[in-house]
């Protein structure tokens, strides 16, 4: 006993043990203490260890383990406990969750099935200067993620099971963890998505809002087959395209914009304009317009399909008034904004005023008037507002680069209702025509908002918490593509939901959503990455734009994957 008191207090002590590092084979090692580093010698690569670098460290028996730089020691010696002792005071503990109840899976694409890694393992949620999910067993650390709100996961409560992907290296890794103990697998929940809130928003007042999705998502109801249009079988793969048409030459130019008319749907390429008929089998060519554009942002149509409206990225303040039937610019209305977009004052009406959106301010663009502003609301903050939508009656919702999202019943005051939102941009959003959902879509996500019919009312304090649309993790691996969302819309009857990434249009049934089936959807492979798809203007037909095509995708074109 006073042998030991004496090492611990020695300032400069050796001790030797065998050693092993990230699994690796052991190795017979000194370690040395001097001031406050951990210098290890007689190994391949000598190291030294400053110990305020050192975390999670813990001593059983023989054995002393830490993790430096996500690699974790192991050292067995008879002196362990006096390096323990020497140590443990510079030492940080960073896990705001633990638990060792669980068991670790990794999925196999080709055999569609996950597989039990077989040594006991650790799980920690850890915070150092970012948020980390960290799995490790007795000898490594064998996973090591940051959190962030982009991961694509999937949540079981009746397995006590957590599935998530990881793309890296172009490929996706899907993951399955699952809990022994319901109550730590419900502690793991909360801490999950409130770390992933935190990760991007600097005030933490709302992460008590996000908690509540945990939820909305706990029990997604698996997918059922209702139709013969839903089944997936042996004679039709839900990855399987059409060969691409031949004929239609690609060029230098791209198509970019997809817009859909009443009658006609329009394309953009380059500096051109395709005008095509939308058939009850395909989408027809029918004229083009030359050196229609510069660099066009967005374009809609205007008064009955006769004008484009169009705003250009080099000219932001500015809105272009296109006439079909000339097929040129007849007008530009000086806004005095810079716009980050614009759209019709009333859901599928294009003949009257428009909202237009900037960093600081909502307005309403009036045609008729010499100035165009009608009215105006003012921020001083930079709400950096990024997208906004109308109902049918004219209430307005608008979403942000800061990812929160506001209803308006008047443009001209301050919004009825402020829905947060997980810090990330949201870059398109929808309304049924009433307005009592909403679809804000995110790169890697959809957030389905619950409000109400009449924004003029309050939400109040008891905030809809929204429900995440997003790609099962075992689907991503079969995928293999980086998720990123098309703005996600409504078809006219609002009964369908649509978006795309990369080849695949993704479907939900509206019912489904409401009904906690996010997980219910369907798929369509293409041949190319998709630019843009919308649905058609009377019906539930597809209209998708590729690089080089345009075509139409039938609702009975999508499958549910298995």
């Amino acid at each position: 006993m006073l042998n030991t008191i004496k090492k611990i207090f020695s300032k400069n002590q050796k001790f030797r043990g065998t050693l092993t590092v990230q699994n690796e084979e052991n190795f017979n090692a000194t370690m040395t203490i001097c001031n406050a580093e951990l210098q290890i010698t007689d190994i391949i690569s000598p190291t030294t260890i400053p110990f305020n670098s050192i975390t999670d460290l813990e001593l059983k028996d023989r054995l002393l383990s830490f993790i430096c730089n996500s690699e974790k020691f192991v050292f067995e010696s008879d002196d362990s406990s006096v390096i323990y002792e020497r140590i443990k005071s510079y030492t940080s503990e960073k896990s705001i969750f633990g638990c060792k109840k669980l068991e670790y899976f990794i999925y196999n694409t080709d055999e569609r099935s996950f597989n039990l890694y077989e040594k006991p393992v650790t799980l920690k949620i850890i915070y150092d200067n970012k948020y980390y999910l960290r799995i490790e067993d007795p000898s490594a650390v064998i996973h090591l993620e940051e959190i962030k709100t982009s991961t694509q996961y999937y949540m079981d409560q009746q397995n006590n099971s957590f599935v998530w992907s990881v793309f890296t290296d172009s490929l996706f890794h899907t993951f399955c963890i699952k809990f022994a103990d319901k109550i730590e697998f419900l502690e793991f929940l909360t801490k999950y998505v409130e770390s992933s809130y935190k990760s991007v928003n600097s005030d933490q007042e709302e992460h008590k809002f996000f908690e509540n999705m945990v939820k909305f998502n706990m029990n997604p109801q698996e997918p059922v087959i209702t139709s013969e249009n839903d089944a997936d079988t042996d004679e039709y793969d839900w990855r399987e395209y059409d060969e691409p048409d031949k004929s239609k030459a690609a060029d230098d130019a791209a198509n970019e914009h997809l817009i859909v008319g009443k009658e006609k749907v329009f394309v953009t390429r380059g500096s051109s304009l395709g005008i095509f008929n939308a058939t009850a089998d395909d989408v027809v060519f029918q004229s083009s317009i030359q050196n229609a554009f510069k660099d066009p942002s967005k374009i809609i149509t205007h008064n009955q399909d006769q004008n484009l409206l169009v705003l250009d990225d080099n000219e932001r303040d500015k809105l272009q008034l296109m006439d079909l039937n000339r097929g040129e610019v007849i007008e530009k209305w000086d806004i005095d904004n810079e716009m980050n977009d614009y759209f019709d004052s009333f859901k599928f009406s294009n003949d009257s005023t428009l909202i237009g959106l900037s960093d600081y301010s909502l307005f309403r663009i009036d045609p008729r008037l010499k100035e165009k502003i009608a009215e105006k609301n003012e921020y001083k903050t930079k709400n950096e507002f990024s997208c906004g939508v109308t109902t049918e009656s004219g209430d307005v919702a608008v979403a942000s680069k800061k990812g929160d999202l506001r209803l308006y019943n008047k443009i001209n005051i301050r919004a009825k209702s402020l829905l947060p939102g997980f810090g990330d941009e949201i870059i398109g959003i929808d309304t049924c025509k009433d307005g009592s959902v909403i679809l804000c879509t995110c790169k890697n996500y959809i957030l389905v908002y619950l409000a109400t019919s009449d924004y003029s009312k309050r939400l109040g304090k008891d905030k809809p918490t929204p429900k995440r649309l997003q790609l099962k993790p075992q689907h991503l691996s079969l995928i293999n593509e980086e998720v990123s969302f098309t703005p996600a819309k409504f078809d006219r009857d609002d009964r369908l939901i649509i978006t795309s990434t990369g080849r695949f249009v993704v479907k939900w049934k509206v019912e489904d959503v409401l009904a906690g089936c996010v997980y219910n959807y369907s798929l369509k492979a293409l041949y190319d990455t998709i630019v843009d798809e919308k649905f058609t203007f009377n019906g539930n037909d597809i209209v998708v734009a590729l690089p080089n095509d345009v075509k139409k995708v039938t609702e009975a074109d999508l499958r549910q994957p298995k």
